[in-house]
């Protein structure tokens, strides 16, 4: 929904409302079944009524939607998970309202690359866009406004977030050609252990996550107006940079069977985001969502990732001018 207000001059400004969650994986059929009640149907049911009235609402699509039978990974090993999503689940994502997801992660290539076109075809087909594909900015037009999205991952196959000289390059190439720029990215460490952001390169067993306040900050140096993060598998703090939103993971939104899902990695939101037609951060809100039965996702009355946002952002980032109330309400402090 885009929305015209009038302000205090009396004059009106447009602003543009975005909506994103963090990891989505609806179940696998592999190496062998792991699927929801009902095959799904009622993933998103809890949680349908908040993800609507968005000009655009985003995720990160943490697996794929494939036929393709043969794995790159070993999943007889420890920690080695390959999530191949039944196709018909798509459908599920469309009902929701999901428009576009981001396909730069770790599990995209589960199926090879086989695997991951076959995923980005089988969005298309049911009018659900992708991104993350290396140089591809996507531009979505609603109302006459060109809002456009580009994803990040850590490796080369995608645009990789840690060769700061591309990111530079990338993000002042696209601002030119959009009215709002958005940045998504998969990164940082995860688990509980990874809950606060630092200015410096994060690990992951022997993994180099890089630096993602740099890579945010610098996106915004270049044109992005709000960059949205995901891949720790818990929530993370939020900043205002340079009159923009910077949400630094919004953790685990459905991920069924095949995750951890202790506190706080079961903690959850809906993010919405007001923007004006500058790209700056007018208001926001946190809704708060909680994990149930292995992944699916319910609104949180108890408002634990409210509460969990607000404690990370004093300790990560006590000097931002971002307000959040204990209803999850964000705004601009001075």
């Amino acid at each position: 929904m885009i929305l015209s207000i009038a302000i205090l001059s009396g004059e009106e400004t447009t602003l543009v409302t975005i909506k994103a969650v963090g990891d989505i994986m609806m179940g696998t059929l592999y190496p062998k079944p792991v699927l929801p009640p009902e095959d799904g149907i009622n993933l998103f049911t809890e949680v349908q009524e908040h993800l609507r009235n968005a000009a655009i609402l985003m995720g990160n699509l943490e697996g794929t939607f494939t036929n393709f039978d043969k794995s790159t990974k070993d999943t007889d090993k420890k920690n080695y998970f390959a999530f191949k999503m039944p196709i018909s689940y798509i459908a599920y994502l469309k009902k929701a309202g999901f428009d576009i997801l981001n396909v730069a992660n770790n599990h995209s290539f589960d199926f090879g690359e086989i695997g991951l076109m076959q995923t980005i075809n089988n969005l298309k087909k049911a009018g659900i866009k992708s991104v993350g594909i290396k140089n591809q900015l996507v531009i979505l037009n609603k109302k006459n406004i060109k809002i456009g999205i580009l994803g990040f991952y850590w490796t080369d196959y995608f645009n990789n977030y840690k060769n700061i000289r591309k990111v530079k390059k990338l993000v002042k190439s696209s601002e030119k050609k959009v009215d709002i720029l958005i940045v998504t990215f998969h990164g940082g460490g995860e688990g509980k252990a990874s809950l606060h952001t630092e200015n410096k390169d994060e690990y992951y067993g022997s993994s180099n996550r890089g630096n993602v306040i740099k890579f945010a900050h610098t996106a915004i140096d270049h044109g992005a107006d709000l960059v949205i993060g995901h891949g720790p598998h818990v929530p993370r703090a939020m900043e205002i940079y340079k009159q923009k939103l910077i949400a630094y993971s919004l953790g685990n939104f459905c991920t069924y069977g095949r995750f951890y899902l202790g506190e706080p990695n079961n903690h959850s939101l809906i993010l919405d985001v007001e923007l004006d037609m500058a790209g700056d951060f007018i208001s926001g809100q946190i809704i708060p969502v909680i994990l149930i039965d292995r992944g699916i996702p319910i609104y949180d009355k108890d408002k634990h990732s409210i509460k969990l946002i607000k404690e990370l952002i004093k300790i990560d980032f006590p000097n931002t001018t971002l307000i959040i109330n204990d209803n999850g309400k964000l705004s601009k402090g001075r």
